[in-house]
């Protein structure tokens, strides 16, 4: 069902990594000279308790370890990296044997990125951090470079996102947009959009695409300058932002999917999640692009994946879940999401459940990630090339 969008209520929200420009979400330049070979496209899943790794075509069970992840891992060279609890760990992708453990200096608030040779994480309150890719060791934070104190920079990061050499972050609390030189942290720019800064700044051509509280801005990412910005639509943007087809896609809290041009940040179409019996519907997360489809997952109420033409927001099929299930992801012709203690795999076209797998704890709300053999990284919001 369409319908023009109508204010709503406010409540934040920060999902989903994103990389979308040219820079790989591995390292530029290799970084293990023994880098290791991913024998099967695997599939990793994070419960409240353990890390799975599953056969990405299959759902066979390759290994399973315990864990207090609240994000799916990143893998490179046959690496997966991600956060346990306080700790961040390198793991091989094909045995799960453990190859480092190092404490974060900070909390972990962010899914992982791994980029020059470097792991960024963000951490709350407001810093990002870069530790050196094979030993977990610490190269650089970006309070260092802060002349005010870091507990005013804001409680509420969002996921870094990485390409030619700078690293762009949101920082809810104080509403502003950062972006830093990677391998040094030195700030290169900063901007104040109008309202929080929601969810992971998407890079597509030269132009970042960040949602706030109430406004689309589009933003020169050489100069931090705002190409246009959009503030009559989006409240309250639950997610961030996915660029296909010439349109902006973002996710709003009760229940809708809009589309925005790209060149104008003109409203293309509004499609309305909720259902004729519940009449409500909350998002959150970015909306998938892949497959000549757009996926999101509705989290309460009437909580469904939907599969939408994306020029036109026109329903295509659409699946029922449990409760609070987790960002969609695509590979191979298949939807991958979190329902509760189980992972789905759909049929990307139909919606047709293909096989399921359960865990004995529920799965993280964006807690699955995918790596082929080619090393190409699959994330909740991507749709699969990211390297």
């Amino acid at each position: 069902m369409k319908k023009s969008i109508f204010v709503l209520i406010t409540i934040s929200f920060f999902a989903c990594h994103k990389n979308n420009n040219s820079s790989p979400t591995g390292p530029s330049k290799p970084v293990d000279t023994a880098s290791i070979s991913v024998l099967r496209p695997t599939v990793f899943v994070a419960t409240t308790d353990s890390l799975y790794a599953l056969d990405a075509d299959s759902g066979t069970r390759r290994w399973q370890v315990a864990s207090q992840a609240k994000f799916p891992p990143v893998c490179y060279n046959g690496i997966v990296v991600g956060a346990n609890g306080s700790n961040v760990e390198a793991r091989n992708a094909n045995t799960g044997e453990l190859k480092w453990s190092v404490q974060a200096p900070q909390g972990i608030n962010s899914f992982c990125t791994i980029a020059n040779g470097m792991i960024y994480y963000v951490a709350d309150p407001f810093q990002v951090f870069a530790l050196d890719f094979q030993t977990g060791a610490l190269k650089w934070n970006s309070d260092s470079h802060f002349s005010t104190d870091r507990n005013v920079l804001g409680s509420a990061p969002v996921n870094p996102t990485v390409a030619d050499g700078v690293i762009y972050a949101g920082d809810k609390r104080n509403q502003t947009l950062w972006a830093f030189d990677a391998l040094t942290g030195a700030i290169k720019w900063s901007m104040a959009p109008r309202g929080y800064v929601d969810g992971s700044p998407a890079l597509v051509n030269g132009t970042i695409y960040s949602s706030q509280e109430g406004t689309l801005t589009a933003v020169d990412a050489k100069t931090g300058k705002i190409k246009w910005s959009n503030d009559s639509c989006c409240y309250y943007t639950y997610g961030s932002p996915t660029v296909s087809n010439g349109m902006v896609y973002t996710t709003l809290m009760l229940g809708w999917v809009v589309a925005f041009d790209t060149a104008t940040g003109a409203q293309r179409w509004a499609t309305s999640g909720a259902s004729a019996t519940e009449g409500y519907a909350q998002l959150y997360g970015s909306p998938l692009a892949s497959n000549g489809l757009l996926y999101f997952s509705c989290v309460y109420f009437n909580t469904n994946i939907y599969a939408l033409d994306p020029l036109t927001g026109n329903v295509k099929w659409s699946y029922k879940l449990k409760p609070q299930p987790t960002s969609p992801m695509s590979y191979n012709g298949n939807i991958y999401v979190g329902d509760g203690p189980q992972l789905l795999v759909l049929d990307a076209s139909t919606g047709a459940l293909k096989w399921t797998f359960n865990t004995a704890t529920w799965i993280v709300s964006a807690g699955v990630s995918i790596v082929d053999t080619n090393n190409k990284l699959y994330v909740p919001g991507e749709s699969g090339d990211v390297q």
